[in-house]
């Protein structure tokens, strides 16, 4: 999958702007507070439906104007496609020209996976924060994920409900099994999309750590719960970020700012844009680390 164009109107600090892209590497590159990250940010906006920098829609319009619009046109292997999105007190989105109102149904259609300096705590912090992870990734790359995931937490809403209305009201425990039925259901497919997810990042892991000369495998735990499912399994934990090394970032396609400039924020999408500043060299043959297309399409 490509992406071919990007038109913005009142975003951020683009007033209009239409930029053009090649089927290559696209590098954006400047000085700081010039609007880099803008794009990439544009481009999330229209793969996942809201900004990776602010909760705020109000924050990605033009400082005086009341609305902003961000056109994203794509190429994939049996199609071509278009995002369009509005934003102003509402925000409304259409996907080739006809408008949608679940976000579902918007993400997948572009998939993208973005590293700021923020993203250390996906390991520092709690197991929360990489379920979060996990879910944005699989989400995009299994539409059906975000289903079965609401239906997940909406179930354990209603049952912790209930619940309470068995301690407080001294209602009848008769519908708790119907709950616990329904919510072990959806905690499974849950499971089952975590643990095929790790796996095949655990394979892409082990031949970059090949990559580094040591031959024994990198062992990471697959122990991947529903959200807000409490246990004394371990959860999922290990490097989730680029690789120091520019040999090995060379063959995971992946950009390195070298060894004291600061991260800056990364966007990997196909059709590779990504900013960084004096980026080392990057073999455009070299394979994506994650899911094929044809593993998108399942």
């Amino acid at each position: 999958m490509l992406i071919s164009d990007i038109e913005l109107t009142n975003f951020r600090n683009y007033k209009k702007v239409k930029i053009k892209l090649n089927d290559g590497i696209n590098i954006f590159y400047g000085d700081n507070a010039q609007g880099k990250t803008n794009i990439l940010e544009s481009i999330y906006v229209c793969a996942i439906g809201k900004s990776f920098r602010t909760r705020k829609d109000k924050d990605l319009i033009y400082i005086g104007e009341e609305q902003a619009s961000v056109n994203v046109k794509y190429k994939k292997r049996d199609r071509d496609g278009e995002i369009n999105i509005d934003i102003s007190k509402q925000k409304s989105i259409k996907l080739n020209g006809i408008k949608i109102n679940k976000l579902s149904e918007l993400i997948g259609n572009i998939v993208v996976v973005t590293f700021t300096p923020e993203d250390i705590g996906i390991l520092k912090n709690g197991p929360a924060n990489r379920r979060h992870f996990l879910d944005m990734l699989i989400g995009q790359l299994r539409p059906a994920y975000i289903y079965d995931l609401n239906m997940y937490l909406k179930i354990l809403e209603q049952r912790n409900i209930y619940l309470r209305q068995i301690k407080i009201e001294n209602k009848s425990e008769d519908m708790l099994d119907i709950w616990d039925e329904k919510l072990a259901e959806y905690a499974d497919k849950v499971y089952k999309y975590r643990t095929e997810f790790i796996k095949k990042i655990k394979d892409k892991i082990n031949i970059i750590h090949n990559m580094t000369g040591n031959r024994s495998p990198t062992r990471m735990p697959t122990w991947i719960l529903p959200p807000n499912m409490s246990a004394t399994l371990p959860t999922m934990a290990g490097p989730m970020l680029p690789p120091r090394s520019p040999a090995i970032a060379k063959s995971a396609n992946i950009a390195v700012p070298p060894v004291g400039n600061a991260l800056e924020e990364m966007l990997i999408v196909p059709g590779h844009m990504i900013p960084t500043e004096n980026p080392h060299t990057i073999h455009p043959e070299s394979p994506m680390i994650g899911f094929s297309e044809n593993d998108a399409n399942k």
